[in-house]
């Protein structure tokens, strides 16, 4: 059953600060020129508007776990019976500066936008800063090694941060900080260009919380995220289309840090939402909360009439740790997700949705030979899920395997292992994002300098071409 929820015009909070202070000559991305009309695209499909439209319609995956929501239409899906590595390139390394946590995002127009953390060296105090640079990720490739620096996005004191598709070909940002020494502590939303070197940000909230999700759907900005109550954790859900803005009642709550992710979807949004209830209990004090033991999908609609609906919740039998969902081709969806029992993660789960988002079938896990998965190493290659981990059986020699799966109950449709440079430990988390042609995957991570004090201080960056 749909809920309703009435939308109110958005009042905007906090600095409205911009960020200026550059931190290098980036590379800039040449915008590409957008999707084509939406009656030339597959089925629900359009270029406008990605996300369940066609293969390329879905602009891709971003780290922060969301479609874009350019693209071209539908396309056929590629085959793939093999990966063909490119060049690794990197981002220019700052001395000062250790830098991890790469996230992607797709832009409209074929851009990618990589951002990643950068925390002062041998400095007590200093806030964490958000760096991005954008490039042309699916065009030439080979014969440039560097990515160029990254261009500052803003400061904060988070441990993470959630990174997404916005308007008009850019990019939208979660961080908070709730630092005392901040004299605004609080949510703050980011939004940037690619062709820009900084971006906008105002404080979203004044209350700390933990990024989850962004997601466009051409029209509004979905933002995922949840609070800490005195040991009991809250998603919070806003939508924001120009000066409007809609938020939702708690939809996710439970004793330990939840996780949640979003895409475009049909007309409105894909949610994923792991907790201990249903919306509309979360809001009950009488009732208490447990380990976020299961998983819902919803529907979320934030322009016409608002609301949301819940079409299936999935049971765990571990709390829901680490959750990504992504786009399926021409239809539908996957979700990916992790759950902890007592000690260890247990191998990477997927289900394929339908195009209502209902199960298609029952949840599987998926045949790996890594054991270290984090939440940004998957995403999706056209209809096929793509999925990235470290593979350290063997200390010494420490590897990524990259696997693409065609369905959640059969075998691995293709293996390839990326072998990162022998000084350079490579450590999660690691980025996936697979292009909107679906011929494509680029994958990042951070090295660790064996040799020279065992900083994480460089993002490798290598693109992996499909061979038919």
């Amino acid at each position: 059953m749909r809920t309703w929820i009435l939308a109110a015009a958005l009042m905007t909070a906090g600095c409205g600060a911009k960020s200026g202070l550059m931190l290098g000559q980036g590379q800039g991305a040449e915008g590409g020129s957008g999707g084509t009309p939406a009656d030339t695209g597959g089925p629900g499909g359009s270029g406008g508007a990605g996300g369940s439209g066609g293969i390329a319609g879905t602009g891709g995956s971003g780290a922060g776990g969301t479609a874009g929501i350019g693209g071209s239409g539908g396309t056929t899906q590629t085959a793939c019976s093999a990966l063909v590595e490119r060049e690794t390139r990197t981002i220019a390394t700052m001395p000062e500066y250790q830098m991890s946590f790469p996230k992607f995002v797709q832009t409209t127009g074929g851009p990618v936008t990589l951002a990643y953390r950068m925390d002062p060296l041998g400095v007590d105090g200093s806030w964490t800063k958000l760096a991005h640079v954008s490039f042309d990720a699916w065009g030439s490739w080979d014969g440039q090694q560097s990515l160029g620096q990254g261009w500052l996005g803003c400061a904060f004191a988070g441990e993470s941060f959630a990174l997404g598709p916005d308007r008009d070909g850019g990019f939208a940002f979660l961080v908070s900080t709730d630092d005392p020494a901040s004299p605004e502590p609080g949510l703050y939303l980011g939004r940037g260009h690619p062709a820009g070197f900084n971006s906008d940000t105002e404080l979203h909230s004044a209350q700390p919380a933990q990024p989850l999700a962004v997601s466009h759907d051409g029209v509004s900005l979905l933002l995922a995220y949840a609070r800490d109550y005195g040991g009991e954790f809250r998603l919070s859900l806003s939508g924001q289309a120009g000066m409007a803005s809609v938020v939702f009642p708690t939809l996710g709550c439970a004793s330990m840090p939840l996780q949640a992710d979003a895409i475009p979807f049909d007309g409105g949004f894909l949610l994923a939402v792991s907790t201990s209830k249903d919306p509309g209990y979360c809001d009950f004090a009488e009732l208490p909360v447990g380990p976020p033991d299961r998983i819902q999908i919803l529907r979320v609609w934030t322009t016409g009439d608002t609301g949301f609906e819940v079409v299936v919740e999935i049971p765990s039998d571990g709390y829901v740790e680490r959750m990504r969902l992504v786009p399926r081709g021409n239809e539908g969806a996957w979700l990916a997700w992790q759950t902890v029992t007592e000690v260890n993660p247990s191998a990477i789960r997927a289900v394929r949705l339908n195009a209502k988002g209902e199960l298609y079938s029952k949840w599987n896990d998926l045949p790996t030979d890594g054991y270290f998965m984090l939440p940004e190493a998957v995403t999706n290659l056209g209809e096929r899920l793509a999925t990235a981990v470290i593979d350290a059986y063997d200390p010494s020699i420490p590897q990524i395997l990259v696997q693409l799966h065609d369905d959640e109950d059969g075998p691995v449709a293709l293996s390839h292992v990326v072998s990162p440079p022998a000084d350079q430990w490579p450590v999660g988390p690691i980025a996936l994002l697979g292009s909107p042609q679906a011929n494509s995957l680029l994958l990042a991570w951070t090295g660790v300098d064996m040799s020279g004090g065992m900083q994480p201080n460089h993002i490798y960056v290598r693109r992996l071409d499909c061979v038919e």
